[in-house]
């Protein structure tokens, strides 16, 4: 009778130890669904926070005014024609309206605007050497439109070709627009 009562002990022992892993596996189970819970809103908010749209196109009408209210000329923008093709001349400027989309509106977020040249490149006047892009950081106002441009400044930067505009928020594209420089 002592026998079999340790073979019956030894198989609650076995029995238990059985149910402590199978347990072990239903928290581990819990605790990967309770995190993966918890994290996957974060993670779709990431995703949805930006878009961006192309709103419009083309060739800038740049405007410099006096302000009393502050000492420096203020620019006011606005869109001349709308255009893929851009004449190559010095004053030129060109670029894209666009609106930027998610929560939450009205916050200003920053971004980057990405310039890609025609394969020659745009020649750095005070080092010679060719530049094929040209990276420049800003902020723009959720749910407003912005506007990104460049201008014709020197006869260096009058390289005809496809030049592309991008539009970035951290590592993610929101937006393209391709121009085609010419010579007039």
């Amino acid at each position: 009778m002592n026998q079999n009562y340790k073979e019956k002990s030894k198989c609650m022992v076995l029995k238990g130890e059985k149910m402590k892993r199978n347990i072990s596996y239903v928290f581990s189970a819990c605790c990967i669904f309770f995190f993966t819970a918890l994290i996957a809103p974060l993670a779709d908010a990431k995703s949805e926070i930006i878009s961006a749209k192309v709103v419009d196109y083309g060739i800038i009408e740049l405007q410099t005014t006096a302000s009393t209210e502050q000492p420096d000329d203020v620019i006011i923008n606005q869109l001349a024609t709308s255009t893929e093709r851009i004449p190559a001349k010095i004053g030129t400027s060109f670029g894209i309206i666009f609106k930027v989309d998610g929560p939450p509106d009205g916050e200003f977020i920053d971004l980057t605007a990405n310039w890609l040249f025609q394969k020659d490149g745009v020649k750095n006047p005070e080092s010679g050497e060719f530049l094929h892009q040209a990276t420049v950081p800003f902020k723009a106002n959720i749910g407003k439109l912005s506007l990104q441009y460049a201008t014709f400044d020197s006869a260096n930067d009058l390289v005809p070709g496809n030049w592309v505009i991008e539009i970035w928020h951290q590592e993610r594209k929101l937006c393209e627009k391709k121009f085609e420089v010419y010579m007039p």
